[in-house]
């Protein structure tokens, strides 16, 4: 989890569907916790584009998760934005994905 998080910025920002902003790289790693159990996961980039120091991208998410977690799967868009540090490394900034699935009806 350590490694992966280190692909992050020290400040960055997750921006998941339908819940509250998660700020900041520990914040991050605690987070993403919540998701151990994933029998899969994929993400098919579409575009990116960047320069001076900055790039973005967009594309499609799908996850599923095991027989042992009841959250079922998901897929959706999301949109990512890079910074590139001072040592030529490209880290996640911003993460923000919307879900595809409909929201239940009131």
């Amino acid at each position: 989890m350590s490694t992966w998080a280190n692909l992050l910025t020290a400040d960055a920002i997750f921006l998941p569907p339908n819940g509250p902003a998660v700020r900041g790289r520990a914040a991050i790693r605690a987070w993403v916790v919540g998701f151990s159990g994933m029998a899969s996961f994929s993400e098919t980039p579409e575009e990116f584009v960047g320069r001076d120091g900055l790039a973005y991208g967009n594309g499609t998410y799908a996850y599923s998760m095991g027989p042992a977690r009841s959250q079922g799967a998901d897929s959706g868009a999301w949109i990512k934005i890079y910074e590139k540090q001072g040592d030529g490394t490209w880290r996640l900034k911003r993460n923000i994905w919307n879900s595809s699935r409909l929201l239940p009806q009131k």
